[in-house]
């Protein structure tokens, strides 16, 4: 499965330069051609309100956007005061509801149809019909207590042919555990909850601890896909803090390794943290063992371990 991501890049009048595709953008002097047309939905059909249309052209020494409108309750916009250039017309959702598009029909902005325009000339029918994303929803608690969890990623992903790949931008979920994430191309997708504290165990829908297990989510264009919950389990953990053996001061950027106890002779390191400002550490998501940890101080040569 091949799944493109859009990124939508966000143009207003008050900015003075910008970059699109590694290409540098200035402010453009009023012309007088003008360009229209009407945004659908490329699955209903329906007019498409509230979707920025923006006109690019080269001149000479990067690209410029001369105008910037949305479209009204009937999908309709016109481009006015555009120089008289040749215009590459982008088509972008601020909401991020719909897939950027370029016209005609094209998702990467360098390969666009350019749309010729005149001094007084008038250019209708530059229509787009936009895809519409698809969503999920859902919501992350602790296992055992069945307490909200935030700020925990979210993250669909896909397989690109040689790894595993975000297939939209991750969210994090918010302080009730609900998240909503997308947009995203029809498809299937396993679902990865990931928690960047080190407190919880990494986990796959529906409740599985590898990509291999989870249990994909499918979605269609415009789809919303609920009740894709997780519930999160705390990992055992190895917690303290470090001082300075002569004044018991913290120590802050200390190196902590906890070693595991394998086949009852081979010790391996398991996990690796830094103490905080105030000498703290927490060594977290452990399974059930036997352990050793070790302190020193090789980022700064300070102490001896």
């Amino acid at each position: 499965m091949r799944v493109r991501m859009a990124c939508v890049l966000a143009f207003t009048a008050l900015a003075v330069a910008g970059v699109l595709g590694g290409a540098e953008f200035a402010f453009a002097y009023g012309g007088t051609g003008s360009i229209a047309g009407n945004v659908t939905n490329q699955v209903t059909h329906a007019p498409v309100a509230g979707i920025r249309v923006m006109a690019l052209y080269d001149y000479g020494g990067g690209w410029s956007f001369d105008d910037i409108q949305f479209t009204d309750p009937s999908g309709n916009y016109t481009l006015v005061n555009l120089q008289p250039f040749p215009m590459r017309i982008e088509f972008a959702d601020p909401n991020d509801e719909y897939f950027t598009e370029y016209w005609n029909d094209q998702t990467e902005w360098d390969q666009g149809d350019l749309v010729p325009v005149g001094e007084g000339t008038y250019t209708p029918n530059i229509n787009a019909e936009l895809l519409p994303g698809a969503f999920i929803e859902g919501s992350v608690v602790e296992s055992s207590t069945g307490d909200p969890i935030p700020n925990i990623w979210i993250e669909p992903v896909y397989w690109d042919g040689l790894r595993w790949q975000n297939a939209c931008v991750p969210v994090i979920s918010q302080a009730d555990g609900t998240y909503r994430v997308g947009p995203l191309h029809a498809g299937s997708y396993p679902v990865r909850f990931r928690d960047d504290t080190g407190i919880y165990y990494t986990q796959y829908y529906d409740r599985v601890g590898t990509v291999d297990e989870a249990l994909q989510v499918g979605v269609t264009a415009g789809s919303l896909v609920t009740g894709v919950n997780a519930r999160l389990s705390e990992g055992l953990a190895i917690s303290g803090t470090v001082r300075d053996e002569n004044t018991g001061d913290s120590i802050g950027g200390a190196d902590v390794a906890v070693w595991r106890l394998f086949y009852g002779y081979l010790w391996q390191e398991v996990a690796g943290v830094t103490t905080a400002s105030d000498g703290t550490y927490y060594a977290g998501r452990l399974e059930d063992g036997q352990y050793l940890v070790s302190f020193s101080d090789l980022s700064h040569g300070r102490y001896l371990g």
